[in-house]
């Protein structure tokens, strides 16, 4: 009889570790995943800047960028890019 309420408590114990590091895991990634999604926002804000384009088409993509965050630099990189490369 001693030994069933042994493993149960085991099992018990084993629970919060291992949501732990479930929970660890999720926080882990969410971080991860956040300052890769900042990391491209500053990379398409700079490569923004650094383009020429024609009239004021360098504001409108930057201030799409900037209130748009990664979705905004992911529409610069799909199609405002294109767009500063068959410019020059």
């Amino acid at each position: 009889m001693m030994l069933d309420i042994s493993l149960f408590i085991a099992q018990a114990e084993a629970i919060p570790i291992f949501g732990g590091l479930i929970f660890f895991g999720i926080i882990s990634f969410c971080g991860l995943l956040s300052l890769v999604s900042f990391a491209f926002w500053i990379w398409a804000l700079v490569d923004c800047c650094s383009k020429d384009f024609k009239d004021n088409d360098k504001i409108v993509w930057i201030l799409v960028i900037v209130f748009t965050y990664w979705i905004g630099a992911l529409i610069y990189f799909l199609i405002g890019r294109q767009k500063a490369i068959e410019q020059n």
